[in-house]
């Protein structure tokens, strides 16, 4: 209800991109505490504060629906790739291994499928692939700016932000399966952006 806020974490280190784990016992974030982005844990009950995995320049980390893997973006050589690894840190994998920029993985609600913004045909747009990096295949094919996807809890659409003919941006739903696209907002303010799904799917928050 917004009462009774309290800072969770602090440090001098630039902190970004929180995502709790399902059950609510973890957060990850994106530290820089290392002078470089890295994904650590925090877990609530002891407040321990962990490093997870070695790939380096990590960020953007997501839990799966289990809670049994993080998909996230790593960048070597100034190309940036979706990975995923195990809750402890373990078993880090490149799924993604286009020379263009590959980045923001959201899970699906069965865990089977990871969506994902790439610019390898020219402009950002989304992506789906299998959640071993199998069988991956353009989603959106209108708009040239589109980002920030999340996967309904549903599993029927995917919402994002998409930057129309006017240079605004706005959110956007499409069917991951029939590429059908919907508009959800316009002119609700300046700009529309990074919607997130209420846990029953039939509602969303953005900024």
């Amino acid at each position: 209800d917004g009462k009774n806020p309290r800072v969770l974490l602090s440090e001098r280190a630039i902190l970004l991109t929180p995502a709790w784990r399902p059950d609510g016992r973890e957060l990850l974030v994106t530290s820089y505490r290392a002078g470089r982005p890295e994904i650590w844990s925090f877990r609530l009950a002891d407040r321990a504060f962990r490093r997870l995995g070695r790939v380096p320049n990590a960020m953007g980390g997501v839990y799966s629906p289990d809670g049994g893997r993080i998909a996230f973006t790593a960048s070597e050589g100034g190309n940036s790739d979706v990975f995923v690894m195990n809750a402890d840190g373990s078993g880090a994998r490149r799924l993604t291994t286009h020379a263009a920029l590959d980045l923001s993985p959201a899970w699906s609600p069965d865990g089977k499928r990871i969506v994902f913004v790439s610019d390898r045909a020219g402009t950002p747009q989304l992506y789906v692939m299998s959640a071993d990096g199998s069988d991956a295949r353009r989603l959106t094919f209108q708009g040239n700016y589109n980002q920030t996807p999340q996967w309904s809890p549903r599993g029927d659409l995917v919402a994002f932000t998409a930057r129309d003919e006017r240079k605004v941006f706005d959110v956007f739903v499409i069917s991951p399966d029939s590429g059908r696209i919907e508009r959800v907002t316009q002119d609700q303010g300046r700009t529309n952006e990074e919607p997130t799904w209420a846990a029953n799917g039939r509602m969303m928050v953005f900024k």
